[in-house]
């Protein structure tokens, strides 16, 4: 039996690797759609996205992993877990902020 602690921490962990597995699909996906053997060909009938729209989905993404990461913090108790748990929280929170 889980505790609602513990369903959190599994929850916010398979969210965290599904955005990566994600990201690092996607990265695959376009490094095969646009240098496979060295040829171009595929570009033409793939659009590739903008920056815009790459910047705007990560920002999506790292939203949605603050959110969880929030979650997780929120439900910890006091100790060593809460406290990685707000380190981690707190570099998700603080990483897309300039200066």
């Amino acid at each position: 039996m889980t505790t609602e602690r513990e369903r959190l921490r599994d929850e916010f962990l398979t969210r965290i690797l599904a955005l990566i597995e994600e990201a690092a699909s996607h990265d695959i996906a376009l490094s095969g759609r646009y240098m496979a053997n060295g040829n171009s060909a595929h570009a033409t009938s793939v659009s590739k996205p903008t920056l815009a729209e790459l910047k705007s989905d990560m920002l999506a993404k790292i939203r949605e992993a603050e959110k969880a990461a929030y979650a997780y913090f929120c439900e910890c108790e006091v100790g060593p877990e809460r406290e990685r748990a707000h380190d981690v929280y707190s570099n998700i929170l603080y990483s897309t902020r300039v200066g």
